[in-house]
């Protein structure tokens, strides 16, 4: 949690240990040097300027470098230092002038000691720290504060409480405690190594706090020598469980992190020692008194997290982390808002970004902006989410071991909660009712019995009352949450099936049946990842919409023999019911529920019908009715007179379809049916089509009086849209009428004289088409599929050139209905392009120039075009107006380079002249003329600043296109070597280096990506021409390079490498930005290991320090490509013992800060490839592992058994090396302990039981037992 803005990111677990008053500051140099008092390294130059020390002495010459540029990292330690003045000088003169030197101020500021003292107070309110300071500023701070020195330290075993100061290296005006040469302070080695190695007193009371307290290092750097000896002599001695070390830092979290963590503590780095100090007095704030700092984040709380900076969030997320902050967000009154949901569920901060508003209103939203925290990483490439998950178990949590979470995809455990979700639980239950909670709430695959149980507190009426709505929806919630059930991949359907195949048509099968396909309620997830802003305050309605689901059969059949189909029929019919009961309930989706025809028409495209719906429940019913009827149509008439007359949706439809089947039911029954059907249903429009279908079926068969009453009823339609005004309603009662009457005409249905009265009447209307009775049976399905693009010209055929470009685009269009897009002119360019052309031109002496046209001319110019009409149509565009051209700029250099080089070789100069002609059109039409096509890439409305220089922009660009159809008329990768580039080529392709706009990067893009063959060709213009645009001063460096690294090859032969290294090596050091986008510094770094590798043989490409520096200047996503690559060469080239080994030796970066939990993993995947030498492997990269972020795939690569299992696993075949690597890469206290930890120490204590002994498998085992 961050206090200020930019102040240092505190861990939870160290807020917590300080509000539990078990945190002690032990204080170094920095925490004085803000009061006017010397740091170590002033302090050094000090003494030796009052000793008189000579600068040509050895001290002198030590300290000289680093006093003359004032950098104490050019010193020597200091504590050596001050061994050698002891030596020199006597300690008593020595510690004489430190005393004067450190004497406090008269006026020394003590804000600095006073805010420590304060958050080191312990659970009593006493201040208690320790400090490796002389000076008594502390003391100073608080008069009258108890302190202590040597010998006389606390004993801090036991139930003792202590207060006051520590000097752990003496107190100045203490005096001397014996004789002798040793110093009341702590200044020489020879003092450090009393302390801390040979009496050991300083190593034993801090492991003796370290057992009792949390300890946090303020005022240091790791080099400092009280922490070199502070930490050395503790992993030196052995101690029981110790409590964490934290450690205040300046400089950047990646250095910071790792030069700490090798000394066994958790760094935390801050920029500016202002930022520090002002976290730390808001911090003390805190300490001083919790209750209101709780108060003043629960009001943070109130408002929405949207409207706040990510380090406020965090400061309420670090409140929910924790059992007693939860504990207050439940008890809030008002609680926080629903919306913090959005900020505690990691899932939601990470979702997906997505568009909203439409054309020049879009706008990205992006759920990490919105609701991320200050400590979020970005979103890794894999997607996974990767910040805290505070709605799910935190280290924090330590009164359970079990992972639970209050939401997820599996069934909750039913164990009681830990304290803080429990209480968060109980938060949720307080504001469930808001919109945005019932949201989050909709979108969880299962809440945890505790939250559900709550909101069911909530139903039946304790706490502030639901309204109906919000009533009606949770209801649906938790019916839906409870009938779910373990069935999330919706796979129910297979399990039937087995136990089907294996039992047969049994009683209790027919309810296995009914219970896999028992529709269950769900609610449609939208797209978008959050939902959309409220109309109002109260609108559910507008974020959640319910749907039915019906489990899919996956298409996966079962054999339904006749005496059993009966039975299925009914219970199949049965869950229709009760799709339609949820249907019911389901609001807006019931008002735009359809039905899709049982017939449908023939038409274009696949008719979509969703796999787990109604829909597809009630076509299979619909199958099955009909297997019954032509098998058992008793069964099917009993089967119809048990389908309900009051459910709407299903079964209606049915009753249609079953009415039509002949041997079913008689012509009176049908009729009686049809006019007793319920308005509604009798003119849905989704049931137009059976109504009449139905009809023209069974007409000839009805008795007149049948017809008429039928008649009477067509034309007496209901009004539907009671809203409308009476001309539309009297509008759609004609259509409704004539459209169903005229369908019937025209489908050889006799109407009576009054029913074609009213008909002709409704015909003779100037507003009526004929369309309307052809198309009243249409299916209204929808439909999906791809779109046919048809080029047919035969509309086209006989129509004269001058008239041609009208009439095609007469004919051109889409219809919507069958999928086709008829685009003739397209058609008639690939039969015949001359005369396409000819229609252009024609169109061209009238100043007209169809751009659509022209485009379509040259996007289907056919491939075998005779040369004579391809030469024709590059001198016409050569011709075309300027202003055309540039509307054309991305199709007519797309035409030159994929059609026109075909007759460069026969017509050279016409090649060339329509060339010109293009690329100066090009230079004199301004810099969009010769714009990347690629556009640029917005994140929340923000334009993403990123390099355009790069190959891809120079392939999609004008000029760009133009010079790869220069190189394609020389025939491009394919010459011969020394062929040398013609001066007609050469000049153009130096020329358009001097193009305008985005031009002249994309030139320099596509010489860079063809460095290797322009060399091979032609070494003297490559030479002159292209190297040097790899200079790094050059204009047009970037643009080369990166060309050059994305192909991630070397430049070869080592003579065309040798005159680019230096410009290559130099990258890593000048132009890091080039490396930080996108993937260029991994491409670099590919390089930059294969031509170490290289220079094995040759010496002529990059050395082993080369690599080395290069390695060190990038990323750590840099240095695993580095060892990916590795992985490649030794796994390809069998290069263990030839390339591997002596990397890690001599190329690999030795710096702790290098080392991390991805380099890690990816070393271990080197020797998980390599069994037969695994151990070899690991003694060379066993000191550069780390713990890593989730060591389960080492573990599963570790047990994995050989091919067909034939050879033993890792762990049983090495298991003294497996075990060692565990010990390393599975950390002290790991976020979580690996699922399959318990299973690897099994294996490797069955192949080598003495490894039981040992300290790493006992340590991992506690892990496992807790």
């Amino acid at each position: 949690m961050r206090f200020i803005e930019a102040g240092p990111s505190i861990p939870i677990e160290l807020l917590t240990a300080r509000d539990q008053g078990e945190v002690v500051f032990f204080c170094g140099a920095g925490v004085s040097k803000p009061a006017g008092l010397l740091s170590f390294f002033e302090l050094t130059e000090q003494v030796m300027k009052k000793l008189g020390v000579p600068a040509d002495s050895k001290i002198g010459r030590q300290m000289g470098q680093a006093i003359a540029k004032r950098d104490p990292d050019l010193a020597p330690p200091f504590d050596q230092v001050f061994g050698q003045l002891q030596r020199i000088y006597t300690t008593e003169k020595v510690e004489k002038e430190v005393t004067s030197l450190l004497k406090t101020p008269r006026k020394a500021v003590t804000k600095n000691h006073e805010i420590v003292l304060r958050l080191s107070r312990d659970a009593r309110g006493v201040p208690f720290v320790v400090t490796t300071n002389f000076d008594t500023l502390f003391e100073r701070a608080i008069p009258r504060l108890r302190y202590w020195f040597p010998p006389m330290l606390p004993i801090m075993t036991g139930d003792s409480l202590h207060s006051g100061v520590v000097y752990l290296h003496g107190r100045l005006g203490s005096g001397r405690q014996s004789e002798g040469p040793s110093s009341a302070l702590v200044l020489g080695s020879g003092d450090f190594g009393r302390a801390y190695l040979a009496d050991g007193w300083a190593t034993a009371f801090f492991r003796q706090l370290l057992e009792r307290k949390t300890v946090v290092l303020l005022g240091y750097s790791a080099g400092d020598p009280p922490i070199r000896y502070l930490l050395e002599g503790l992993n030196a001695s052995s101690s029981a469980k110790l409590q964490p070390i934290y450690a205040f830092d300046r400089g950047e979290e990646n250095e910071v992190l790792s030069k700490w963590r090798d000394l066994g503590v958790s760094g935390i780095h801050f920029d500016t020692f202002s930022d520090l100090w002002d976290s730390l007095e808001a911090w003390a704030l805190r300490a001083d008194d919790p209750i209101a700092w709780r108060e003043k984040t629960l009001a943070v709380a109130r408002q929405s997290p949207r409207l706040l900076k990510s380090y406020q969030r965090g400061q309420v997320a670090a409140l929910a982390a924790t059992p007693d902050g939860a504990r207050a967000f439940a008890d809030a009154n008002p609680p926080p808002c629903a919306e913090w949901l959005f900020v505690l569920d990691r899932n939601v901060r990470y979702a997906e970004p997505f568009d909203t508003g439409y054309g020049e209103d879009v706008n990205n939203v992006d759920p990490l902006l919105e609701y991320g925290l200050d400590d979020d990483p970005p979103r890794a490439e894999d997607s996974k989410a990767r910040g805290v998950d505070l709605l799910g178990k935190l280290p924090t949590d330590t009164d359970s071991n079990a992972y639970f979470r209050l939401a997820g995809n599996h069934p909750q455990q039913r164990n009681a909660l830990p304290r803080r979700l429990w209480s968060l639980s109980r938060w949720f239950q307080a504001i469930c009712h808001e919109p945005f909670g019932i949201w989050w709430a909709s979108r969880q695959l299962n809440l945890h019995p505790d939250m559900a149980s709550g909101v069911r507190h909530r139903l039946v009426g304790h706490g502030e009352k639901f309204s109906d709505d919000v009533q009606r929806v949770w209801a649906l919630l938790l019916e839906m949450d409870e009938n779910r059930g373990d069935d999330f991949e919706d796979l129910g359907w297979f399990d039937f099936a087995k136990q089907l195949k294996r039992s047969g048509w049994t009683t209790a099968m027919f309810r296995a049946l009914e219970k896999a396909i028992q529709p269950r309620l769900k609610v449609e997830t939208w797209t978008r990842s959050l939902p959309r802003p409220l109309e109002s305050p109260h609108g559910v309605g507008e974020l959640l919409r319910f749907s039915v689901h019906c489990p899919s059969r996956h298409n996966h059949e079962v054999e339904i023999p006749p005496e059993a189909l009966p039975r299925v029929v009914s219970v199949v019919n049965r869950s229709l019911e009760r799709a339609a009961d949820l249907l019911d309930e389901t609001g807006q989706s019931a008002t735009y529920f359809r039905l899709p025809s049982i017939e449908p028409d023939e038409g274009r495209g696949e008719r979509y019908v969703a796999d787990g719906g109604p829909e597809a429940l009630f076509l299979w019913a619909v199958d099955l009715f009909k297997r019954l009827a032509e098998s058992n149509p008793l069964a099917a008439i009993g089967e119809v007179a048990n389908w309900p007359s009051d459910r709407r949706f299903f079964f209606d439809k049915f009753r249609l379809y079953a009415w039509k089947i002949d041997k079913l039911f008689t012509p009176i029954a049908v009729a009686k049916g049809l006019l007793s059907m319920d308005d509604t249903s009798f003119w849905d429009p989704y049931m137009e089509r059976d109504v009449l279908h139905l009809l023209r079926a069974k007409w000839q068969s009805l008795s007149v009086y049948q017809r008429l009453k039928i008649e009477g009823r067509l034309c007496n339609p209901i009004e539907r849209f009671s809203q409308e005004g009476s001309e539309e309603v009297e509008r759609r009662r004609r259509y409704d009428t004539g459209s169903r009457l005229g369908w019937l005409e025209r489908n050889g249905c006799e109407l009576s004289n009054k029913a074609m009265s009213i008909l002709d009447a409704i015909r003779g209307r100037t507003d009526w088409g004929e369309n309307y009775e052809t198309g009243a049976d249409r299916d209204m399905d929808g439909r999906s599929g791809w779109v046919e693009r048809r080029a047919d010209p035969i509309g086209l055929q006989g129509v004269k050139v001058s008239e041609l470009i009208a009439r095609s685009t007469e004919l051109s269009g889409r219809d919507h209905e069958n999928f086709v897009e008829y685009v003739p002119f397209e058609g008639m360019v690939a039969q015949r392009p001359s005369f396409a052309l000819a229609a252009l031109a024609s169109e061209s002496r009238s100043n007209r120039y169809p751009v659509k046209h022209w485009e379509q001319l040259l996007s289907n110019w056919p491939e075998n075009s005779v040369h004579r009409v391809t030469l024709l149509c590059g001198l016409r565009l050569a011709r075309l107006p300027r202003e055309v051209q540039f509307v054309l700029r991305y199709y007519l250099p797309e035409w030159i380079r994929d059609h026109f080089t075909t007759i460069a070789a026969s017509h050279p100069e016409e090649f060339l002249q329509v060339w010109d002609e293009v690329f100066d059109a090009l230079q004199t039409s301004g810099e969009d003329a010769t714009r990347s096509g690629v556009g640029q890439v917005s994140i929340g409305g923000q334009e993403i600043q990123k390099s355009r220089k790069t190959l891809d922009h120079a392939i999609n660009g004008p000029v760009g296109k133009l010079v790869e159809a220069l190189f394609k008329s020389i025939g491009d990768g394919e010459s011969q070597k020394n062929e040398k580039i013609s001066p007609q080529i050469a000049t153009r392709l130096e020329r358009s280096l001097d193009s305008i706009g985005e031009g002249a990067d994309h030139v320099a893009s596509l010489l860079g990506q063809r460095i290797n063959w322009l060399y091979y060709i032609d070494p003297t213009w490559t030479k002159k021409t292209v190297i040097p645009l790899f200079d790094l001063n050059h204009a047009r460096a970037e643009a080369a390079w990166k060309a050059l690294m994305f192909q991630q090859l070397v430049p070869r032969p080592a003579k065309l490498f040798v005159m680019l290294r230096s410009s290559f090596l130099r990258i890593f050091s000048e132009r890091k930005d080039w490396l930080s986008e996108d993937r260029y510094g991994q491409y670099a770094v590919s390089i930059l290991v294969i031509g170490t590798y290289w220079n094995k043989n040759t010496g002529k490409y990059i050395t082993d320090e080369e690599c080395r520096i290069g390695l060190q200047a990038v990323d750590d996503a840099g240095r695993q490509t580095a060892l990916w690559t590795l992985h490649r060469i030794v796994k390809d080239g069998d290069a263990w013992r030839s390339f591997g080994k002596g990397f890690f030796a001599t190329i690999w970066p030795q710096e702790a800060q290098f080392q991390t939990s991805s380099s890690s993993d990816t070393m271990l995947r080197i020797a998980d490839d390599r069994p037969d030498i695994f151990p070899e492997i690991v003694e060379t990269i066993k000191d550069f592992l780390r713990p890593v972020d989730y060591p389960d795939m080492f573990i599963f690569r570790q047990m994995r058994e050989g091919k067909n299992n034939a050879e033993q696993s890792l762990a049983k075949r090495w298991p003294h090396e497996v075990l060692d690597v565990a010990d390393r890469v599975i950390g002290l206290q790991p976020s979580y302990v690996p699922h399959e930890l318990p299973a690897l120490l099994a294996d490797i204590a069955e192949a080598a039981p003495a490894l039981r002994s040992t300290i790493a498998w006992r340590r991992l085992h506690s892990l496992v037992t807790g």
